[in-house]
């Protein structure tokens, strides 16, 4: 039997085209969407309560039937004991870009749902570089999204430059096609103004994100 997947959608790593391309390929139905307790939400179930969370997800295992892949901002240690045979993927992105787009991702008014990180950067209006010194970038990867986990637990980690690669390695464990759809770019990336402050930022982002760079570097090589 074709074992199921298990997707660590990081945001700002393609995620959401790759998931289009995925429903494409086998239909929606057959994808079980995981967003609502995000691992980098401070508020979410996960943080709050790791250990109740994952033992109220596995009584609702039920909601897995008939699902070929789990997708979504997760942490997979909880399907551990649900799907044990699943295979773990994701994907990963440079850590200073990958910053870079959330932080212009995030000052879009773009109706986002309330969330406590993104409320506190708009509020107190801060910069790149001020986004990036807080602990939830710095720990982005290395401990929030991946935290307890080894590389040997993924049976695939490719990298988002790689979109047709990572499309492949999906396709071939649930055994289709997948898609190559376009990858989403945040728009505000593009204004002049916004790649002086990039481009300024960078030696101060290496700096400060060391530890994601050398944790991205160790995964991806």
């Amino acid at each position: 039997m074709t074992p199921p997947i298990v997707f660590v959608h990081v945001p700002k790593c393609a995620g959401t085209s790759l998931r289009q391309g995925i429903a494409a390929a086998i239909g929606e139905d057959r994808i079980f969407l995981d967003y609502d307790n995000n691992p980098a939400n401070p508020a979410s179930a996960h943080r709050i309560d790791p250990e109740g969370s994952a033992r109220r997800f596995a009584d609702g295992a039920a909601a897995l039937l008939g699902r070929r892949i789990a997708y979504g901002h997760l942490h997979p240690a909880k399907y551990r004991a649900v799907w044990p045979e699943a295979r773990w993927m994701t994907v990963l992105r440079d850590p200073i870009d990958r910053l870079i787009s959330h932080y212009f991702f995030w000052k879009q008014d773009a109706g986002f749902a309330s969330h406590p990180i993104r409320d506190y950067v708009l509020r107190h209006e801060l910069s790149l570089i001020d986004f990036a010194r807080l602990p939830f970038s710095r720990f982005f990867l290395h401990r929030t999204y991946f935290g307890g986990l080894q590389l040997q637990d993924f049976s695939f980690v490719g990298r988002a430059e790689d979109f047709a690669g990572i499309a492949g390695a999906i396709g071939d464990v649930l055994e289709t096609t997948v898609p190559v759809l376009a990858v989403n770019a945040g728009r505000m990336r593009g204004e002049a103004r916004s790649q002086e402050e990039i481009e300024r930022a960078r030696p101060a982002l290496a700096e400060l994100l060391a530890d994601e760079i050398a944790f991205y570097r160790q995964w991806t090589a």
